[in-house]
């Protein structure tokens, strides 16, 4: 990280006195160097401060996350329609109110869903993938 610094790099994440991400310009964007493996595994985000950096650095980049609980949620946009993908990256069942709008909502393969209002009830097993159909 320390070559990243003296190459016009500023220090953007400190572990004690330790570098630990490093900033730096890209084209009209910035780019974040971290120092660790932050990887995308099924058992990579295991404690909740994991999940929690993550997410406070996608927010400092501007990057708003569909859903907030513990499933991971990814939208996929089409005329008229948006696809949830909503994954457990963790070994035991996860069930959660998912908020997703005001339009007609289904599962993918038929699975059902609990609503109350805009937000829906369901549950992901373990290492497992749900995806929604949000009508508009």
């Amino acid at each position: 990280l320390q070559t990243f610094v003296t190459a016009g790099g500023e220090v953007a994440l400190r572990h004690g006195e330790e570098c630990a991400g490093v900033l730096g310009r890209a084209g009209k964007g910035r780019a974040l160097l971290l120092g660790t493996l932050a990887g995308h595994n099924a058992f990579a985000y295991q404690s909740e401060d994991a999940p929690a950096f993550a997410r406070r650095l996608l927010e400092l980049a501007g990057v708003r996350t569909p859903h907030a609980g513990r499933l991971l949620a990814r939208k996929r946009r089409t005329a008229g329609k948006t696809a949830w993908f909503l994954t457990n990256p963790t070994a035991e069942a996860v069930s959660e109110w998912v908020q997703v709008g005001p339009g007609r909502v289904s599962d993918l393969l038929g699975e059902p869903l609990a609503r109350e209002g805009e937000t829906v009830r369901l549950s992901v097993e373990g290492l497992d993938v749900r995806v929604l159909i949000v009508e508009d």
